[in-house]
C-alpha cells in the first residue's frame, strides 16, 4: 500500500537499524498530498504515528529516515531486514579472512622492518623474564615464610 493510500489505524512497520528492532505502529493521521520543495519530483504526505510525524513520498511504500526504515508493506520491510542480515553475514565472513591475513601481514612487516621484529622479540623476552622474576620472588618469599614458621615452631 502506498503512503498516500494509508488511513488512520493502518499499520506501519519501523525497522530500527541501530538497535535491530522492529516496531509496528498504527497510523494516527495522514495529511493530504502536498508539494515539498525538499523532495524532488513528487508529492508528499505527513504521516503521524505515536507522537511523531514523518514526511514521506506519497507514491512510495518505503521511507529511509535516520536509523529507521519505515514501510506500509510487510514484504518491503522484510526485504530490508533480509538485506541487512545478508550484509552482516558478508561482514562476518570477511572478518575471518581478515583474521587469517594478520599473521601473514606481520611476517611481511618483519621482513621489511627487521628492527621492529627485533624490538618485538626483545619485548617478549623482557615479558618472560618479568614473569620468571615474579615467580622467583614468590618462591623466595615462601621460603622465608616457611623458615620463620619452622624457627617459631622449633
Amino acid at each position: 500500500m502506498l503512503f498516500k493510500d494509508l488511513k488512520v489505524g493502518d499499520t506501519l512497520y519501523l525497522f530500527n537499524k541501530s538497535n535491530i528492532s522492529l516496531l509496528m505502529e498504527k497510523v494516527v493521521s495522514v495529511s493530504a498530498p502536498r508539494v515539498d520543495s525538499n523532495i524532488a519530483m513528487g508529492m508528499v504526505v505527513d504521516i503521524s504515528i505515536s507522537n511523531k510525524t514523518y514526511t514521506m513520498k506519497e507514491s512510495s511504500d518505503i521511507c529511509y529516515t535516520g536509523n529507521f526504515i519505515i514501510s506500509s508493506d510487510r514484504n518491503s520491510i522484510l526485504r530490508e531486514v533480509e538485506s541487512q542480515k545478508a550484509n552482516n553475514e558478508a561482514l562476518i565472513a570477511r572478518e575471518e579472512i581478515l583474521k587469517a591475513e594478520q599473521p601473514k601481514l606481520d611476517s611481511i612487516i618483519d621482513q621489511l622492518a627487521p628492527e621492529r621484529k627485533e624490538r618485538k622479540e626483545q619485548e617478549e623476552r623482557m615479558h618472560r623474564m618479568e614473569k620468571q622474576l615474579g615467580a622467583l620472588t614468590n618462591m623466595v618469599e615462601q621460603l622465608i615464610k616457611n623458615r620463620k614458621s619452622n624457627n617459631n615452631n622449633g
